[in-house]
């Protein structure tokens, strides 16, 4: 998609508004992506009984993740349309 637009649009020495977006979506795929790698092996490492408490602790920890990264695109969004 980002390939798509640039070739519409004629090249430009800074970040777009749309460029902002890509980059600020890379890195939250990046983010989510090493989340999701480091809840699997604390969930994979943990005992049997301590399982459930691992899943929810991560559980928490996903939740306020997902939170911030929204709030950074609502962020990112808004500071790349004002300037």
């Amino acid at each position: 998609m980002q390939d798509s637009y640039k070739n519409s649009f004629p090249p430009a020495p800074y970040l777009t508004y749309l460029d902002e977006l890509y980059v600020y979506s890379y890195i939250v795929c990046l983010v989510i992506f090493l989340l999701f790698l480091v809840g699997t092996n604390l969930v994979s490492r943990a005992s049997e009984q301590d399982r459930d408490l691992v899943s929810q602790r991560i559980n928490r920890v996903d939740a306020a993740v997902q939170l911030s990264l929204l709030a950074g695109f609502a962020l990112v969004g808004v500071v790349g349309w004002f300037t």
